[in-house]
């Protein structure tokens, strides 16, 4: 089989189905990293990381998709479900991997799934999140991303919230996976943050309050135009900076080799 081609694979258990596009390096490796989708699934980026990190000795987990990750409704709790089922997915993989390094890196909302598994999970060694910030709650009630935009005017219509703090109050009470409850833990771990300026889709103070609660190993920032900030940001950190993550991870799986007993 030729090293680093793209192959797709699913993970399942018990009706839930985790969809991966999965790459191996040339040889046996023991490091391996996972990569979270931002909003919308897969783009081109994360295989142009994919590539990057295989050919870095990498086995890549790229997260496609899966059970549940696309339901809707207007009911508050819905957000929880959903985190909840993305941590899953995590876990589905974590658990199928036989690498004993595990880097993982997310995205935009993936990286936010991202920073919540980084505190939770100890098989999880070292992550990298891009354009990801805390409070989630906060970041759905103020982003200005289409659809969640959208359901929240219909929300605060339909249930008479006073005002976008009053829904930012409801949606936390019942959302349970806050990253901000993990940064303790996940300080005990390298990590690596990338923050959009000018981004209102996660917006930045919410950014630079993850950095702030996480102390990052590694910590850049990248301007986004004064439109389109989240995407372009993106976009700019493959550019300027895929090199430093790929050297993020090689570094830590290196400094874990060399703490094996």
């Amino acid at each position: 089989m030729d090293a680093c081609k793209p192959e797709v694979d699913n993970i399942a258990d018990n009706g839930f189905d985790v969809e991966i596009i999965r790459y191996r390096p040339a040889g046996e490796s023991d490091r391996a990293i996972v990569i979270m989708p931002p909003t919308g699934g897969t783009t081109f980026l994360e295989s142009r990381y994919a590539s990057l990190f295989c050919e870095a000795g990498f086995g890549v987990y790229v997260v496609e998709g899966w059970t549940g990750m696309s339901e809707t409704s207007l009911d508050l709790s819905i957000h929880h479900r959903l985190f909840g089922r993305a941590q899953r997915a995590i876990e589905r993989i974590l658990e199928a991997a036989p690498e004993r390094f595990i880097g993982l890196m997310g995205t935009s909302v993936g990286g936010l799934h991202a920073a919540t598994a980084v505190g939770r999970l100890p098989r999880i060694s070292a992550a990298f999140v891009i354009a990801a910030g805390a409070p989630v709650a906060d970041i759905l009630a103020y982003t200005d991303q289409d659809a969640l935009q959208s359901v929240r005017e219909r929300r605060i219509r339909e249930f008479g919230f006073d005002d976008q703090q009053a829904y930012r109050d409801a949606l936390s009470a019942v959302f349970d996976w806050e990253p901000l409850s993990y940064a303790e833990a996940a300080r005990e771990k390298p990590l690596g943050v990338i923050v959009v300026r000018g981004d209102e889709t996660v917006p930045t103070i919410y950014q630079e309050q993850l950095r702030e609660a996480w102390q990052p190993t590694v910590d850049f920032s990248v301007s986004g135009f004064p439109w389109s900030a989240h995407r372009v940001g993106i976009v700019q950190a493959w550019w300027l900076r895929a090199d430093d993550i790929r050297d993020f991870f090689v570094r830590h799986a290196s400094k874990a080799d060399r703490n094996m007993p």
